[in-house]
């Protein structure tokens, strides 16, 4: 089953998104002092998005959930970052909601860019 975020939600987490990017790195200490490093695989840069929905109606809310929810933390769904033109693959780490106000709510969740095939 395909996961398209893009297609599927149909509107967009608000413009403050935060961006992650952590280098994997292996490295061997030597007793000198000495450090030698190298990349950890191919794709080392790990990479992570937090978006949120802030004061969306509990249908959009729910919309989101279910999809969310849909994937379960293990499906890939793509998803099209801003300013960017290729969508990248990512799964749905985490998620929470919050209450502001009666018939508003707030979704925020973490996506970790993956390179499944």
């Amino acid at each position: 089953m395909a996961f398209n975020y893009d297609t599927t939600i149909g509107f967009n987490p608000d413009k403050a998104l935060k961006q992650d990017m952590k280098p994997r790195i292996l490295k061997a200490q030597f007793g000198d002092g000495y450090m030698q490093r190298a990349r950890d695989g191919i794709n080392n840069i790990n990479e992570s998005w937090t978006l949120t929905w802030k004061n969306r109606s509990v249908a959009d809310g729910q919309k989101l959930l279910n999809f969310f929810e849909s994937t379960g933390g293990i499906h890939a769904i793509t998803w099209t970052p801003p300013y960017a033109s290729d969508p990248l693959k990512v799964i749905v780490e985490t998620w929470n909601t919050t209450f502001p106000q009666m018939e508003v709510l707030t979704v925020q969740a973490k996506f970790t860019r993956v390179h499944d095939l």
